[in-house]
């Protein structure tokens, strides 16, 4: 490919080089590289390049222990910068020895900050920044990377405000600088004069991380030539034209540059869940009637990633390519922590967008504005109930578990035996010359589901449905639990 911005470049040089011999291509200096302040023999002369998010509204100080702190600094206008009239990149301090606290200097350590993006970072967003010790009458040139604001955003896409389209970008050049300059035919040069921009910012979607350059509402629909380069360091890449009617996603090597999607790459079908559940954690299990269990056992697996469609944040769960076509019951749980919505019954023939509240799972259209459920009613526990009673549950193990436990839940009643996994059994009785795990619930017909497990060691029986109104006598055994009160009924 051609670099066309290159050959005008190029050509440019030549006439004026006809014309001009003595005046060689290095000697062109850019507006940052120009001196715009004089300097003074009774100051100390900082001359500061500034990055690009820099307004002349802003402002700007110079701090150390020289100034007494950062707040005393924003305090004192002698530490205060001024934007140079002539230049957007420059601004200018000038420092009198005398004002300095604490018989301390510019030796021990200086650095720069904006009341409205905060103190100076390096482009790693690294906060050690080291300067020499200028000196009375001299001009130091500096340059500030980032400003600590620039790295706010990172992990928070939905809150960030863009001006118009905006170019994501992949940065794996290597390069210790990116910038970008865009060029069009007959059209204003659209981030500035040569070497352009740095990032606007930086933001992480769908678990990667872009640098982002807003192109300006005020541009839509034109044609530029984006050039990314090193910041004028020597290195840049080929033209890549780009008309402003779309966000752009790029991945830049240094081999040049490659239109790419932002779409995560799915595994089969994908279950998208709008989480309202309140869980610390999500996990989802798959079972079904003779097939394996859909992502392993209990509790199943944590989300794929997340991604924010019509406004509303969705995890996502990819089915697997290999389980299209197959009927499975979904269970959200709280990722083994004891909570659990009921099973949704999913063919995976297609994606599925799902709201989890309190209340279940509801399909949903992604389209739609998705309200927040209304909050749990406050749970009831059935000991409070003045008519409640004592009733005992008599366990034989026959599961193979070591050791017993039992967790219960119920609709909009308290986790009677405390959070997952409930309450180890330990209290024995002998009835009838059988030895028996006895735990007691107190209620007044309240309804329970039952989770016996090996006392969180990851694995656990089906869910077993008990109404505090009776005595039970139950058998846990690999396949499930048994009533052998019920079932000594239906043998007579």
């Amino acid at each position: 490919m051609v670099n066309m911005k290159k050959i005008k470049l190029l050509s440019l040089f030549a006439i004026l080089a006809l014309m001009l011999p003595s005046c060689k291509q290095e000697e062109i200096e850019f507006d940052y590289e120009n001196i715009h302040f004089e300097t003074r023999a009774d100051a100390i002369l900082l001359e500061v390049v500034v990055p690009t998010s820099t307004t002349k509204t802003d402002e700007l100080y110079v701090a150390g222990a020289f100034s007494g702190g950062d707040e005393a600094a924003k305090s004192n206008s002698k530490f205060r910068l001024t934007p140079h009239p002539d230049s957007d990149a420059k601004w200018g301090v000038y420092l009198n020895p005398s004002d300095f606290v604490g018989g301390k200097t510019l030796a021990d350590g200086f650095h720069f900050i904006s009341k409205t993006q905060r103190e100076e970072r390096t482009l790693k967003n690294d906060t050690v920044v080291r300067y020499d010790n200028p000196k009375v009458g001299s001009r130091t040139i500096l340059t500030i990377d980032r400003w600590a604001a620039y790295f706010d955003k990172v992990e928070n896409p939905d809150e960030i405000e863009h001006d118009g389209y905006v170019i994501y970008v992949i940065d794996e050049t290597g390069w210790d600088v990116l910038s970008l300059y865009a060029w069009g035919d007959g059209l204003p040069e659209l981030f500035g004069s040569w070497p352009g921009v740095q990032a606007t910012g930086l933001v992480t979607m769908n678990g990667v991380k872009y640098a982002y350059f807003d192109t300006g509402a005020a541009n839509e629909g034109l044609t530029y030539n984006l050039i990314f380069n090193n910041n004028n360091a020597g290195k840049q890449l080929d033209d890549f034209a780009y008309t402003i009617n779309r966000d752009l996603y790029l991945k830049l090597t240094d081999k040049g540059v490659e239109e790419i999607s932002n779409e995560p790459e799915h595994d089969g079908f994908v279950v998208y869940a709008l989480d309202q559940t309140g869980y610390d954690a999500l996990a989802l299990y798959g079972w079904y009637d003779g097939q394996e269990e859909l992502f392993g056992g209990w509790p199943g697996k944590t989300p794929d990633g997340e991604v924010t469609i019509a406004g509303n944040k969705y995890v996502y769960f990819d089915m697997g390519e290999a389980h299209s076509g197959m009927s499975y019951h979904l269970i959200f749980n709280n990722n083994n922590g004891g909570k659990q919505l009921a099973d949704f019954d999913f063919e995976i023939t297609r994606d599925i967008y799902l709201q989890l509240a309190p209340g279940g799972v509801t399909e949903i259209d992604p389209n739609d504005i998705i309200p927040e459920p209304e909050p749990e009613p406050d749970k009831v526990d059935p000991r409070d109930d003045p008519d409640a009673k004592e009733y005992k549950l008599y366990i034989s193990n026959k599961c193979g578990y070591a050791d017993v436990a039992v967790y219960a839940y119920g609709t909009n009643l308290v986790d009677y035996f405390g959070a997952w996994p409930g309450q180890k059994l330990e209290t024995k009785e002998t009835v009838d010359g059988v030895e028996y795990l006895v735990i007691t619930m107190k209620g007044n017909a309240h309804q329970y589901n039952l989770i016996f497990n090996n006392n969180g060691g990851g694995e656990q029986l089906k869910d077993f449905a008990y109404t505090i109104d009776h005595d039970a006598y139950l058998e846990l055994t690999a396949e499930g639990v048994v009533d052998l009160k019920a079932q000594n009924n239906s043998d007579k």
